[in-house]
């Protein structure tokens, strides 16, 4: 029944908060002429329809796009990991992801031969740094159990690549080094209806696939040996859930920049409100809230900023960081309590 429910208010709060980030903005769109405007009426404002189906809409299901898909990532890496505070940015993924970006961007003609189109170079070139970090953390987490290690490793791996991201910047021309900060402080706007094409086409089918995994998800909770007892290839899996998550982020990156707490903060407000650790419920509503935070996120920053765009991540920030706190603090009063 909580489950049930927990769809319908979520899909009705995502309709509710779509409808507004379309009206919102530095124009308002009149409530009444929207039905107008996103049917094409030859009635419709033609200055209105260019705003919201140029700008507005690209930036919305963008943001459900990409805020399911990092809450998803986000549930797949603290099941993979057995940790509750895995997350792409924690672990370093994100920052292998900007790192590939900035080589590319950065070095400009350098690494033409990586691609075609802009495009297809920033795509390739973030996809290969997500998976390089997540390959180095997996193949740490294998070696080593402890928790707090290979968060320090993950942290180590983000302090790593920001170092790099600073050196190419030092030598970089200004225009790129422009550019690229401010991609790297995250932001739906500009986004065009090419990029949402791209991102569908690489998103869409991987998130379809990682969630007709819930039952081998289920299976890794409760251990290697368990998921091989019962015929699960656990290498196979891994390396799967690596190459998809690796996917995932790096496309999300490329088109939205790295953006902050969705992935860890998601799962966690999940398993709350449904009190399960079953995967058939908490990927579909993991999805779901996930779009909803970022798109709320995205709102926000045009709401509060009075015409002056903030970046996403300073709102993601706000609302993610103190969920990793209650966490972590939460995990400290039960190690005390058993003691």
């Amino acid at each position: 029944m909580r489950y049930a429910s927990s769809v319908l208010i979520l899909f009705i709060l995502l309709l509710l908060v779509f409808i507004t980030d379309i009206l919102l903005g530095s124009v308002t769109i009149p409530w009444e002429s929207l039905p107008d405007i996103l049917l094409r009426r030859p009635s419709a404002d033609s200055t209105l329809s260019q705003i919201v189906w140029t700008m507005r809409l690209p930036s919305s299901i963008m943001a459900l796009i990409g805020g399911g898909s990092l809450a998803l990532c986000g549930l797949v890496m603290q099941t993979l990991f057995r940790n509750p505070l895995a997350d792409a940015g924690i672990l370093g993924v994100t920052g292998g992801s900007a790192l590939g970006v900035a080589l590319f961007t950065l070095l400009g003609t350098k690494m033409a031969w990586l691609s075609y189109t802009f495009m297809s170079g920033m795509l390739l070139s973030s996809f290969i740094g997500s998976i390089a970090v997540l390959l180095l953390i997996g193949s740490f987490a294998l070696r080593h159990s402890s928790t707090s290690d290979l968060l320090i490793v993950g942290l180590m791996i983000s302090f790593i690549t920001s170092s790099l991201i600073g050196i190419l910047q030092y030598f970089a021309p200004p225009e790129a080094v422009k550019g690229f900060q401010l991609w790297s402080m995250g932001s739906l706007e500009g986004v065009v209806w090419q990029e949402v094409y791209y991102a569908s086409t690489i998103l869409l089918p991987s998130l379809l696939l990682l969630s007709l995994l819930p039952k081998k998800m289920n299976a890794l909770l409760f251990g290697e040996l368990y998921a091989r007892s019962i015929g699960i290839n656990v290498r196979a899996l891994r390396l799967l859930f690596v190459l998809l998550v690796g996917l995932i982020v790096g496309t999300i990156t490329t088109f939205i920049g790295p953006i902050a707490f969705i992935g860890i903060a998601t799962p966690h407000l999940v398993r709350r409100w449904l009190k399960t650790s079953e995967h058939r419920q908490l990927i579909p509503i993991t999805l779901l809230l996930g779009a909803l935070l970022l798109l709320l996120c995205h709102l926000l920053t045009r709401v509060v900023s009075g015409g002056i765009l903030l970046p996403i991540n300073a709102i993601t920030a706000l609302m993610g960081a103190p969920i990793v706190i209650v966490v972590l603090s939460k995990r400290s009063s039960l190690s005390s309590d058993r003691l």
